[in-house]
Order: C-alpha cells, then sequence, then structure tokens
C-alpha cells in the first residue's frame, strides 16, 4: 500500500484530515483487488478548507460539481452527489490503519457512478468478496 505519492507522506496528510474516508477504487487495492492510480479522499467541508490553507494546494471541481484539491496524485473531496458524508465516516471500516466505507456504501458508490471501470470493479470485488456487502 502507498505510503508516499508525489512526496507528500499520505499517513500525515490523513492525520490532518481527522474524519476521511478514502474512496474511488482505494478499497480494491486494500482489499488486494487490484492497484488504484490514485488516491481519492472524502472530508467534512470545514477540514477542506484547512488542508487547502496547509498544503496550498490548487482547487478544482469534480465531473459532478463538487469541490476537490489536488495535492500531488491526491484528490480530496468535501462532498459527493447523493453521499451522507456523516454516514459514510460512521460506518467505515478501517483497513491496515486507514479508513474506508463499507462495502455496501463502497458498491452503492460504484454504482452510482457506472462507468464501465466502476461496473468492472464491482464484479471483481463480489467475485472476491462471495457476494457480501457488509462489513468485512
Amino acid at each position: 500500500m502507498w505510503l508516499i505519492r508525489a512526496n507528500i507522506d499520505v499517513n500525515s496528510l490523513l492525520q490532518d484530515c481527522g474524519d476521511y474516508v478514502i474512496i474511488g477504487s482505494g478499497l480494491m487495492e486494500a482489499k488486494g483487488l487490484r492497484q488504484s492510480n490514485d488516491i481519492d479522499i472524502l472530508v467534512r467541508p470545514e477540514v477542506f478548507d484547512k488542508l487547502q490553507t496547509k498544503y496550498g494546494a490548487r482547487p478544482g471541481k469534480s465531473q459532478s460539481g463538487s469541490r476537490m484539491l489536488y495535492i500531488g496524485d491526491i484528490e480530496i473531496y468535501d462532498e459527493q452527489p447523493g453521499i451522507d458524508i456523516s454516514a459514510l465516516i460512521a460506518e467505515a471500516q478501517v483497513i491496515n490503519g486507514r479508513r474506508y466505507p463499507s462495502d455496501k456504501h463502497f458498491l452503492l458508490y460504484k454504482q452510482s457512478r457506472g462507468e464501465p471501470k466502476d461496473l468492472a470493479d464491482i464484479k471483481m470485488f463480489k467475485e472476491n468478496n462471495n457476494g457480501k456487502t457488509g462489513k468485512v
């Protein structure tokens, strides 16, 4: 699993995030299913603003219009359409000391995106997780 990306100490960054969830394909990598090309992190809006100041991160907008920060190849979001950040954080599973969405939330997120790579991830995830969608 990644420790340093683009000269950023990911563990330090995650400590700065406080309550966070690594979204996107991070759970696929954490479970050893496939490597993730980047790191997508969802944080509360107040944390987002602090990170932007601390890291001098360049802001942007996601395809869905959500605010995002780029810190190297790490993308930080303060919201995702249709996702309740509080529920996602409260139900997160911890793998190797990092917070990821529950299997159920991961699958719902991938289904909502509906891109070919997301549908392939769903298939691979279910095949390698015996179809379970609860917490591991």
